[in-house]
């Protein structure tokens, strides 16, 4: 596990922290959350999905204000990193590991902001 300080949370399956000096994205592994505004995976989802594009970027700005309300910046958090540790647009791809113990990526699920 590697302990970081979260600098910002991006959306409900993204924030970026400081590690080793310099500032990463983490995608958190297992979580698909709504896209907040309106983009082209915004427009998949409402394809894949059925729902239309203003119930995505809602649900997208709900667990977006979910993750800000587990974490926020300044916060330290320890993060553990997939088998690949990056995803295809260099992000971290990771497991977050909040102060009490709990895993963040599990309570979002538990939150039920997934897209299925």
């Amino acid at each position: 596990m590697i302990p970081v300080r979260v600098v910002r949370i991006v959306d409900g399956d993204t924030i970026m922290v400081g590690v080793n000096g310099r500032v990463e994205k983490v995608r958190l592994i297992g979580i698909d959350a709504p896209e907040c505004r309106p983009n082209l995976k915004a427009e998949k989802d409402v394809l894949r999905t059925g729902d239309d594009m203003r119930t995505i970027t809602e649900l997208g700005q709900k667990a977006t204000r979910y993750v800000k309300g587990l974490i926020r910046p300044g916060d330290r958090v320890q993060i553990e990193l997939d088998v690949r540790e990056r995803d295809r647009y260099g992000k971290l791809l990771g497991y977050v590991w909040l102060q009490d113990g709990r895993l963040l990526d599990e309570e979002i699920v538990r939150a039920g902001f997934l897209l299925i």
